[in-house]
């Protein structure tokens, strides 16, 4: 069972800005930027807490008869920006950026299991199309190749995960979004 995410003000913003090092992006900023951009990453990654840590302890409390779900964002989500997302003064190399991420997925993953989490899903909307014609030109545009990207993404969720305790199922759900057509 999960409770939906309706604590959640933005299912995947949420989780991120507990992060130390993402900030969210302004309207204007999202305009001189021409992308979609929600938010940046302006010094190095760290988890300094667990995050959803108390919405968890709440659902299992009333998950009598159900194993608790819950779900967080795929690490590869707080790079769908690209490389002008992340400032390149904090990280010039941006296999240090997911070093870190992954770092800090770790801990976390590692924190909800220590709670009694035995079923964790990944929310991803961005990993299912980045060979899609779309997310592909502005890959593209930022100096990259989609198939290079996905790669890394995929790396970098399996490097999230590497220490993952064996009471613990992790799940995927990859998807187009909801929100518009096909990308």
């Amino acid at each position: 069972v999960t409770d939906g995410e309706f604590r959640r003000a933005s299912w995947h913003r949420d989780f991120f800005h507990r992060l130390h090092g993402v900030s969210e992006v302004t309207d204007a900023e999202r305009k001189v930027e021409g992308t979609a951009l929600e938010m940046r990453v302006d010094d190095r990654i760290a988890r300094t807490e667990p995050i959803f840590a108390e919405e968890f302890t709440a659902l299992a409390r009333r998950a009598e008869r159900a194993t608790p779900k819950l779900t967080i964002p795929s690490p590869g989500m707080l790079y769908r920006g690209g490389r002008v997302a992340i400032d390149e003064t904090v990280y010039p190399d941006p296999a240090r950026f997911r070093a870190d991420l992954a770092t800090a997925y770790r801990a976390q993953v590692t924190a909800l299991a220590d709670r009694g989490c035995h079923y964790l899903q990944l929310d991803d909307t961005d990993l299912a199309h980045l060979n899609g014609p779309r997310r592909g030109a502005r890959v593209d545009a930022y100096g990259d190749t989609p198939e290079n990207e996905h790669m890394r993404t995929i790396e970098l969720i399996n490097s999230a995960l590497a220490d993952r305790p064996d009471t613990l199922t992790v799940t995927a759900h990859l998807c187009r979004g909801h929100d518009r057509p096909t990308r």
